[in-house]
């Protein structure tokens, strides 16, 4: 009888190899298998390689503490063996761990070390893969210019050394496809889907769905969009790759939403929020959260929308707690790993140092949200948040056939204000109006800047009788401020102008022509001496 001969350390790496593509559980097991024989063997390529899969799985688990500590063990290690390829390969890793838990600072740090590293010996078949996700830390930063420099040198370094990858291709047609220049989004979409052909890759095929999907819908085609991101998520959640399926549920939801689809958004969404359970993963449970939140205050849903506004806020808070604790420990492991001589009390300052840093954290993270939807001058939403929200509830009351209105605010005679009063006076004096104009509405209403000195309603779900109301009640609560303004026209305070449309949306109207009428509204209220309301109703 022929006893089978195990197999050694490099055919275990294989496998593992193998399996990343189809489970990342059972890829760190091999792997691990493999570096436990490569330890035996001496094998040190295949024990950092090894390392490497174990880390880059770990991550896309939501593992991220691991996979910090066997990359970190693997850049030691490579530095101390003088193998430079497998240490830029570990820290290109670790800048992609860094990235899955929002630190950008220290991914960018990680993705520039291994730069330095491929271009001081010469490993250029390396370079085109750090730029391609340096490429991609931008676009999730949403700097769309630096993001598309940085995928068109990797491509063009890919070019050179190999054939160019799938995911680079679908990061080139994104990219383009948010930029409008649809010629060359198609022309890398074609190129990917090529690539792709007979390879069987299912991961793979679903994300270049998704990346149609966003084309389309940058086009305006909206019903292959959504055709092309339920093909996604039917594809992706075929893989049993969890991360991916999370990753990819919460970006065809968002895209679903956007695209006004609500129903199908909030099944994407609701699904993928109960898939993050098996992820472990408190950032991802945050976004989702969000998102159906919203989904749920465009479809009217207040009780259903206010239980995952808190969801949200508790995950926000468990995020920043991992967060936080993935820094320290991060910190830790690179002390322990490269600075084994330093001293007790050097580790202690520095635990200390990044306990005191927590609540800075804190209260950064939450500046950078709030600076994200609100107006600086004023506190109340900015021009961005309010485009986003008008155009979610605008396609929510067209498609369900609701009541929808629509105010422009203008302050009537602010620029005599501000000659006579100086821009002081004239910032307290938006910030009193706005303010009034957020209490009369109240949360549930959506009021914001929308730039100068003139502001925006959006009330889904609001008829003309209760806009009429609701205006009428602006204008006196802003008269009720008793701000003196001697040179306005229409009295001896502040007053406001109101222009507003309300309607139900028939699938001929725009939000373009809405926004015109309202504007026109506003301009008659001017011509009729400012200091009143003009509504325009369409039911």
């Amino acid at each position: 009888m022929v006893v089978p001969k195990d197999d050694n350390a490099r055919e275990v790496l294989i496998q593992a190899e193998a399996l990343g593509k189809i489970s990342n559980k059972e890829a760190i097991n091999k792997a691990k298998e493999a570096y436990s024989r490569a330890l035996d063997e001496g094998d040190n390529l295949t024990r950092l390689k090894a390392l490497v899969i174990m880390g880059r799985c770990a991550f896309m688990l939501g593992r991220t503490s691991e996979a910090i500590k066997w990359l970190l063990e693997c850049i030691s290690t490579a530095e101390t063996l003088g193998m430079p390829e497998q240490m830029a390969e570990a820290y290109n890793q670790l800048g992609n761990t860094y990235q899955v838990i929002n630190d950008y600072g220290r991914s960018i740090s990680c993705y520039l070390d291994a730069l330095d590293i491929i271009r001081d010996n010469r490993l250029f078949w390396l370079e085109g893969s750090i730029l391609n996700n340096i490429g991609a830390l931008y676009m999730s930063l949403e700097d769309f210019d630096r993001a598309a420099d940085y995928f068109q040198q990797s491509y063009e370094k890919d070019k050179t050394v190999s054939d160019t990858s799938v995911i680079l291709l679908l990061n080139l047609a994104s990219i383009y496809a948010k930029k409008r220049a649809f010629e060359k989004a198609d022309k890398y979409m074609r190129s990917a889907r090529e690539a792709l052909t007979d390879k069987g890759e299912l991961l793979m095929t679903a994300w270049c769905s998704l990346t149609e999907g966003e084309i389309c819908q940058a086009k305006g085609d909206m019903s292959h969009a959504i055709g092309h991101y339920k093909e996604a998520i039917s594809i992706c959640n075929s893989t049993g790759d969890i991360f991916n399926e999370c990753d990819m549920g919460t970006k065809v939801g968002q895209l679903l939403m956007e695209a006004g689809n609500l129903d199908d958004a909030l099944k994407v969404l609701t699904d993928t929020y109960g898939r993050c359970d098996e992820l472990k993963s408190n950032d991802m449970k945050r976004k989702v959260a969000l998102l159906i939140a919203k989904c749920y205050t465009a479809k009217g849903k207040d009780n259903e929308s206010l239980e995952f506004y808190k969801l949200h806020s508790v995950h926000v808070e468990q995020a920043e707690n991992e967060h936080v604790e993935n820094q320290r420990n991060s910190v830790l492991l690179q002390v322990q790993q490269h600075e084994t001589n330093l001293e007790r009390l050097r580790l202690k300052q520095l635990s200390e140092e990044l306990l005191r840093t927590t609540e800075e954290l804190k209260e950064a993270y939450a500046t950078m949200e709030r600076q994200a939807i609100i107006d600086s001058l004023t506190g109340i939403r900015n021009r961005r948040s309010m485009d986003a929200m008008l155009d979610v509830s605008w396609k929510a009351c067209q498609d369900e056939s609701k009541p929808f209105t629509l105010m422009l605010v203008d302050l009537d005679c602010f620029k005599n204000y501000n000659d006579y009063y100086g821009h002081p006076a004239g910032d307290s004096d938006l910030r009193n109006v706005a303010q009034s104009l957020q209490m009369t509405l109240g949360d549930e209403k959506l009021v914001g800047r929308f730039g100068g000195d003139e502001f925006i309603a959006v009330l889904p779900n609001v008829p003309g009788d209760e806009a009429r109301t609701l205006g009428n009640k602006m204008l006196e609560n802003v008269r009720n401020l008793r701000i003196p303004h001697e040179r306005n026209e229409a009295s001896s305070i502040q007053t406001i102008t109101i222009g507003a449309i309300s309607l139900v949306p028939g699938k001929d109207d725009s939000q373009g022509n809405v926004l015109h009428m309202a504007d026109s509204a506003l301009y008659e209220g001017k011509k009729q001496g400012k200091d009143r309301l003009v509504l325009y109703c369409r039911e």
